[in-house]
């Protein structure tokens, strides 16, 4: 028998990776984001940095020159980088630049590949492919970078991270939900391999290769995982969670907890560097 989806997940579908770790990390911040769509202000210059590198890999990825790629993403009016954004961006060129050559490389070495980038998956409930903006869908997410090799049934799914290097290890729930949706729509997948470019350390990491279930295996493991995370939020979602994490939170200034409250999760973060939020 399938694993029974709670009345929460069902109400709040389509799901990703990234909405359900905003659920298990905060109720309040789930609320915020995906109940009362409150608006947003202007995101932190890590964010935006982040931003556009990954702009940038997409579009030299997709084959324009990366000088070019660079003038577009930081000239672009809607991205309204500060000048010290600008220059952080610029810091990140070189190790763009080396990740597109070892890529290219890469893929020759393999005997070629085709290229899914910013490839935008979602599944149905029954594990059906679907558009990616059916809000009636079950699951979704967008794939930085997929290598579909031609000489074997493998998936590489490259995921580019600017922040803290915490270990692949850290993201097995994401490549889960990318396991799914690559078998989902590519059905020939045996096998997807997990890697992670490590933007700031200029590596790209990868884990081992992840032998792909039945549909039915993975929707039952992607349930579980959701129906787990979800279970404060299910609860009430005008609890607060205090983590390490409240400092990157959109939504500090609507907060009720007090800044000691947050600084005191900091601290306790601190000591305990193997929790998931710290």
């Amino acid at each position: 028998m399938p694993v029974e989806i709670t009345p929460f997940v069902k109400k709040y579908t389509p799901w990703s990776a990234s909405k359900s770790d905003i659920a298990e990390q905060c109720p309040l911040k789930f609320k915020h984001t995906y109940v009362h769509k409150t608006q947003k202000g202007r995101p932190k210059t890590e964010a935006l940095v982040g931003i556009a590198l990954h702009r940038i890999l997409e579009l030299s990825l997709a084959g324009k020159p990366l000088e070019d790629a660079r003038k577009q993403t930081v000239s672009d009016p809607k991205a309204r980088l500060l000048t010290v954004e600008r220059e952080q961006v610029d810091a990140g060129i070189p190790a763009v630049s080396t990740f597109l050559r070892r890529t290219t490389a890469f893929i020759e070495k393999m005997g070629g590949a085709d290229l899914l980038i910013e490839g935008r998956l979602a599944s149905s409930f029954a594990g059906k492919t679907l558009k990616f903006f059916d809000n009636k869908g079950f699951f979704r997410g967008v794939l930085d970078l997929g290598i579909l090799f031609k000489n074997r049934p493998h998936m590489m799914v490259i995921d580019h991270k600017t922040g803290k290097n915490r270990g692949i290890n850290y993201y097995n729930w994401q490549f889960l939900t990318y396991t799914l949706l690559a078998k989902v729509n590519y059905p020939h997948i045996t096998h997807v391999v997990p890697a992670i470019h490590w933007v700031q350390d200029t590596i790209t990491e990868i884990g081992n290769p992840i032998k792909v279930p039945s549909v039915p295996d993975l929707l039952d493991k992607v349930v579980e995982h959701l129906n787990q995370a979800t279970g404060n939020a299910a609860i009430n979602l005008d609890v607060g969670q205090p983590s390490k994490l409240c400092g990157w939170c959109d939504y500090q200034i609507l907060c009720p907890l007090s800044p000691q409250v947050i600084g005191a999760a900091e601290n306790e973060c601190e000591s305990d560097k193997g929790s998931k939020y710290c």
